[in-house]
């Protein structure tokens, strides 16, 4: 047996076979890929009868397939690598495969559908849609118990004022980017009170008995 008996090799073969039932000089015309059946790295040949011209998409998912069909650890990685050339960031990318702008599954047709649809027909322009989403998003966060911590329109509330950034703060109250974060990532935690930690903050006359909040800082 040369693949492994999985749902995997049923869809891959699924492919093949209604691919052998194409024109292959016709195909290859038109843009179409060549495929071994059995690739050549697990003891495939150049033979016609291992060879199947493919569609780019079908040619990509066919080598996704073939990784988890192979049976031994050492074909899998061969298959992983040569999966790599449809990456179009791998530096193993070589001519065989498409790269940049080619490397995607839908075609151009559909494409420009998509855009024209985003562009001139985006439901989510309509006030009426927009506002209904914006709704059950609210819901939705308040059943799973999710609360906002901070819009882009808050301020940041310190004992020594308020700011628009943290960047200001640190400027003006001298307190690190991670301390900083450790005080508006939980505003009800009590502050740490150990020699790193409090050596950064003691010129504020920070209550370690109180929580961050109760100290002071907060969003407006």
């Amino acid at each position: 047996m040369i693949f492994i008996d999985n749902k995997y090799t049923s869809v891959y073969y699924r492919i093949v076979n209604q691919a052998v039932k194409r024109d292959h000089i016709k195909c290859r015309c038109d843009g179409y890929q060549t495929h071994h059946i059995i690739p050549r790295c697990v003891g495939g040949s150049n033979d016609p009868e291992n060879l199947v011209v493919l569609t780019y998409k079908e040619h990509r998912v066919c080598h996704c397939l073939l990784i988890k069909m192979q049976l031994t650890k050492t074909d899998g990685i061969k298959m992983r690598h040569a999966y790599g050339f449809f990456n179009k960031s791998s530096r193993f990318n070589g001519p065989r495969y498409k790269s940049g702008k080619d490397n995607i599954f839908s075609t151009p047709e559909i494409i420009e559908l998509v855009r024209t649809r985003m562009t001139t027909n985006n439901p989510m322009k309509n006030p009426i849609v927009a506002r209904k989403s914006k709704l059950t998003r609210q819901i939705n966060n308040k059943k799973r118990g999710y609360v906002q911590k901070r819009t882009l329109r808050d301020k940041f509330v310190t004992p020594f004022g308020i700011f628009k950034t943290k960047k200001e703060i640190q400027k003006t109250a001298r307190i690190p980017e991670w301390t900083l974060n450790t005080i508006y990532n939980d505003l009800d935690a009590l502050p740490v009170n150990d020699g790193r930690s409090s050596k950064k903050i003691e010129h504020l006359a920070i209550d370690f008995s109180k929580t961050w909040r109760q100290n002071g800082f907060g969003y407006v």
